[in-house]
């Protein structure tokens, strides 16, 4: 077998001669451990060999990941690239087969998206070869593109990536060719939309070279079309595609220094107001969570303060509780926060903000004024419970956002135009929806930088005496010892705000000075707050700097309060002292005690079960008579460690 695959390698490599037969026998010894001569290069030594046979070998794309010189000279040859572009962008026949529909579009698409600039010199020295490239847009706007969404798709991706490479050239032959107001006309495409991206992000980010792109998308009005993609009569997808457009465009547009024509276009108070008023009504959903997005995107650029990125939650509603629809979220931020902006004056609004605070009273409306789908409850582990919803969450996250501004003058408007109050209503009455509390706990850190504004907050608007209200009520209720009452939900963010209080007051006398005299406070700092504090300081298990010791009998293991507490109070769920639990369901009651599980009698069938009624028989009686040592057995093991 070893002679005659020689033979065989010897015909394929057209190798004659006893000292080639030689090495043909090594290398076909050492094949089953990778060391072997390509077999691509043994095609591409065939005489007459075409573009299909080397897209049919299996080691193509990866050959040309690694720079096979003799592939990529063979690939490079006009004809074949020709070929490449026409199998991405020209609608193959009915009765095409796979390879053809399938396999070389992709193959195709692949290798000419490999980061090799050799490919880019040759096409763009023909410009037939770009023309056919760029053939999924050079038809008219009005009319919709022949191409299907996935050849669209191959060729907009190779289309960007040979962009990279020949950025001027490039620009200048969209500029001749007049693409760029076909690309705005046909936003709505995903394929139109990337390369239109692409081309903004290769201008900005060589700002020496003067190209023109931003103002001609100025003119041809790709900020106006993206906003009329919010209106009402829009559906969801379209709604998410404009939203992710503009945050897209936003972040390519922040990472230059100077400022960009395009957002300054986009931040205008005529744009800005055009996008409130197309996403701020009371019936509003889809078009009002994905704009939003796009708002917050916006206050972050123009942060005095490092802001948080908004909470994410994939795959849950904002109540936290039941699955989401994901149709209507926008993917949550991949980019970090913006750092803080140098040019910004911390006494002077930029005209976005100014815009956004004129339409505080419609965001407060959204969150006080429930839609007729989100005044239904649901049932939780904890009773019955309401339903916030996506649209109030979203807003909220919108103010959180606009609070991170650092500005004094939002602070100030914030808190006459009585935001923190409806914000803290909210924070109480939804007790166990925690994106509710991350979210206003956002809103109150920033406000701390503002000694007068925090002050106001703690005295004026009662968030000292809240907090202590609503943390001796759930002190009563936790010292009432009822097994059904669970710690408030807030609690845990009531302690951070507290921390947040106290720390403040080194930095504001008279906000330490109203504490000071606050008896109910004092009380609460000394009492409740100091027990959870220390709680929270008690390590949870035993200490890990010291591992026990089994072997030793003076050991013992009942040193640490809240391990013999967590010990206790898992003894009494596994073995409760209450009778006999019984748990219900299909029509059946389970005895928590008596059950006795037997897996083979399950499997039994109905010929079998006559001849077995002896054997189970025996079966109860051993198991009766072992119950008392396993009970037994089972009150010597409850509190012992396990190791």
């Amino acid at each position: 077998l070893l002679i005659a695959s020689c033979v065989l390698d010897t015909a394929s490599y057209n190798i004659n001669g006893p000292t080639s037969l030689v090495l043909l026998i090594i290398m076909s010894f050492w094949r089953p451990f990778a060391f072997h001569i390509p077999s691509i290069d043994s095609i591409l030594d065939r005489q007459s060999v075409t573009l299909e046979d080397v897209l049919d070998e299996e080691q193509v794309l990866q050959e040309t990941k690694n720079q096979n010189r003799k592939l990529i000279n063979f690939l490079s040859q006009k004809d074949n690239l020709k070929r490449m572009i026409n199998y991405i962008t020209a609608e193959p026949e009915d009765t095409a087969d796979y390879k053809h529909r399938v396999r070389y579009p992709n193959l195709s698409s692949e290798i000419l998206s490999l980061e090799l600039s050799h490919f880019s010199d040759i096409i763009y020295e023909d410009e037939a070869l770009l023309t056919q490239l760029y053939s999924f847009v050079l038809s008219e706007p009005e009319q919709p593109t022949q191409m299907t969404p996935i050849l669209a798709s191959y060729s907009s991706k190779v289309a960007c990536n040979l962009m990279q490479f020949k950025i001027p050239q490039t620009v200048e032959y969209l500029k001749k060719k007049d693409i760029i107001p076909k690309l705005v006309a046909n936003i709505r495409n995903p394929s139109y939309l990337e390369v239109l991206l692409k081309a903004i992000y290769c201008e900005h980010t060589h700002m020496n070279l003067d190209l023109g792109v931003s103002q001609i998308l100025i003119e041809k009005e790709l900020i106006p079309k993206l906003i009329d993609n919010f209106e009402p009569d829009h559906d969801a997808d379209t709604h998410e595609a404009a939203a992710q457009a503009l945050v897209d465009l936003i972040q390519i547009c922040s990472r230059v220094g100077v400022s960009s024509p395009i957002l300054n276009q986009l931040e205008s108070k005529e744009m800005a107001s055009k996008l409130f008023t197309s996403i701020l009504s009371e019936s509003s959903t889809s078009e009002l969570i994905h704009g939003l997005s796009v708002v917050s995107e916006l206050l972050r650029r123009n942060s005095l303060l490092q802001g948080p990125n908004p909470p994410q939650r994939p795959g849950l509603h904002a109540n936290g509780l039941q699955p989401a629809h994901l149709d209507l979220m926008p993917p949550p931020p991949t980019s970090p926060p913006p750092p803080p902006r140098a040019d910004l004056d911390p006494n002077t609004l930029p005209s976005f903000i100014e815009t956004t605070l004129s339409y505080l009273p419609n965001m407060l409306a959204i969150i006080q004024n429930t839609t007729p789908g989100e005044e239904r409850e649901f049932q939780t582990a904890v009773g019955e419970q309401k339903l916030f919803g996506f649209r109030r969450m979203r807003v909220l996250e919108t103010l959180a956002s606009l609070a991170n501004t650092g500005f004094p003058a939002v602070f100030h408007t914030l808190l006459n135009k009585n935001v923190y109050s409806v914000c803290l209503d909210t924070f109480f009455e939804y007790q166990w929806n925690n994106f509710i509390h991350v979210t206003v706990e956002q809103m109150i850190v920033p406000l701390a930088t503002s000694p007068l504004s925090f002050l106001q907050l703690v005295k004026d608007f009662g968030l000292a005496d809240r907090i202590v209200e609503v943390s001796q009520q759930n002190h009563t209720e936790e010292e009432s010892n009822q097994r059904s009452v669970f710690r408030r939900g807030y609690m845990g963010y009531l302690i951070n705000l507290t921390r947040l209080i106290e720390n403040t007051t080194s930095s504001s006398e008279p906000l330490k000075a109203y504490l000071q005299e606050n008896e109910k406070w004092q009380q609460y700092i000394e009492g409740i707050y100091k027990e959870a504090v220390q709680r929270q300081k008690r390590p949870f298990l035993p200490s890990m700097n010291q591992s026990p010791s089994f072997d030793d009998p003076n050991q013992d293991f009942g040193q640490d309060q809240n391990y013999m507490d967590f010990q206790d109070d898992f003894t009494d769920f596994l073995y409760p002292e209450e009778g006999d639990l019984t748990y219900e369901g299909e029509n059946r009651q389970y005895d928590y005690q008596n059950e006795q599980i037997n897996q083979y009698d399950d499997d039994d069938s109905e010929d079998d079960s006559e001849g077995d009624e002896d054997s189970d028989e025996e079966n109860v009686d051993s198991d009766e008579e072992q119950q008392p040592q396993q009970e037994q057995q089972t009150e010597q093991n409850v509190g012992q460690p396990e190791n």
